[in-house]
Formats: structure tokens, sequence, C-alpha cells
């Protein structure tokens, strides 16, 4: 097995060999979970890292908040999409959801630490990158293409993210309609 670590500011890359059987479980295992692979070892290796204390309890919390803020987009996301609500601007119609929840946008205050819709912040990096791959991937959507071929983007104004990438279509399975 080979592994490749490649280190960022605020993220790291790994590729790794896996044996087919390691992989064919782990690909079943998402399937069942309704995520896709990378996702479902990105799981694994945070909960075996905050399980085993491999990193300082506030760094823990962070990562239980981070997850938690994703974790209940996602559940928006796809309750939007089964109430018939899915459009291109489903990330920033989830993100709006999100903030009207006093407990989500309180909790995404204290994550970034500072004003929500604050430009130029480095802790909201992170998260919104996170936030809009996992309401993508969350709901098995599509990302809009232009008649160029490159990825659609919408930009905004008065949200907690300057833009977010379109969406065309969704998967009912993955949100259970």
């Amino acid at each position: 097995m080979g592994l490749e670590i490649e280190f960022g500011q605020s993220t790291t890359r790994v590729v790794a060999s896996l044996d087919t059987v390691v992989a064919t479980g782990l690909k079943r295992e998402a399937d069942e979970q309704g995520i896709d692979v990378s996702e479902l070892i990105q799981q694994i290796l945070e909960k075996h890292v905050m399980d085993n204390k491999l990193i300082a309890a506030t760094d823990a919390m962070r990562m239980q908040l981070m997850k938690s803020l994703v974790d209940r987009a996602v559940g928006i996301a796809k309750r939007l999409c089964r109430n018939g609500q899915f459009g291109p601007d489903l990330t920033g119609h989830t993100l709006e959801l999100c903030m009207s929840d006093e407990k989500w946008a309180s909790d995404y205050e204290k994550y970034v630490k500072d004003s929500p819709y604050k430009h130029g912040n480095p802790l909201k990096g992170r998260i919104n990158i996170e936030l809009g791959w996992a309401i993508k991937n969350g709901v098995g959507a599509t990302v809009a293409k232009t008649v160029d071929g490159k990825t659609k983007k919408v930009y905004v104004t008065g949200a907690i993210v300057q833009s977010y990438t379109a969406l065309v279509n969704f998967d009912e399975k993955m949100v259970g309609t």
C-alpha cells in the first residue's frame, strides 16, 4: 500500500492505494450511508484521531462543531429536494435557511470566530468549501456547466458565502424521495 500526504494551509490531501477487498468494502459502506468513499474515509480518519486523543481537545471540539454545521445543512438541502424546492440555487437557499436558524447561525459564528457576513476571514474558507461540497454530494447533485463547459458559479452579496456552484439535478435515492 502506498501513501502520499500533501500538506496545505487548512487541509491535507492524502492518496492511498488500497487492496481491492478493502476498497470494495469501503464503497459498499459509503453507498449504504449515501456518501462517497472519500467522505467515508475522511470520517473514519477524523473519528480515529479524536477517539485516540491524537489532537488537542479544542481541535476535536472544533472539528465536531464543523461536522454538526455541515450535517445540519445537508439535512436542510435534502428536505428542500424532497419538498420539490430543488433548483440551481440549492446551496444558496440552504445556507439562507441555515442562517435563519438561530442555533445554526450562532454555531457558525462560533466556528468562524467573527461576524458570519464579514469577508476576508480565513476561518470561513474551509467550512464554506466543505458546506458547498457536502450539500452537492449529500443530495447527489451534478454541477451546472456554462456553454463553454466551465463550472457555473453564482455570485451573491449579503450572504455568508460570496459565491457557490450552481446545480442541475439531484439523486432521489440520496434524499429519500
